[in-house]
Order: C-alpha cells, then structure tokens, then sequence
C-alpha cells in the first residue's frame, strides 16, 4: 500500500517473476563472448530488468509491465 492509499496486491508476484527474469538474463550473459556485441546487448536486457526490478510500483502505475 502506497502513502495515499493505493493497493498493488501483484506486488509480490511482479518480484518473483523480475527476480527469475534477472536470473536467466544473467546466465544468457555469462554464455556470451566477453565484449562481443551480443554480449552488449545481453547486458542491456540485464540493466533494464534490473529496473525494472528496482521500482515495481512505478511500473504498475504507469503501465510499464
């Protein structure tokens, strides 16, 4: 619950599911060639999974699920 009152009872399954999205994405970059360019793009998945796991309330207020 929010400071103004607002519920998100998915909260806890949005983390679950960003927590194994981090997971696999990691081990996807730790398959790749070091600083190839599939490697780069790897990591861009990662970081912004990592974001997205980092403010799940703001994803679901925007919609950015």
């Amino acid at each position: 619950m929010t400071s103004d009152g607002e519920y998100f009872p998915q909260r806890e399954a949005l983390r679950e599911r960003g927590l194994w999205k981090v997971q696999h994405l990691h081990g996807e970059l730790s398959k790749k060639v070091f600083v190839s360019k599939n490697w780069f793009k790897a990591k861009v998945k990662l970081s912004k999974a990592y974001e997205h796991l980092k403010e799940p309330k703001r994803d679901l207020r925007w919609g950015n699920t």
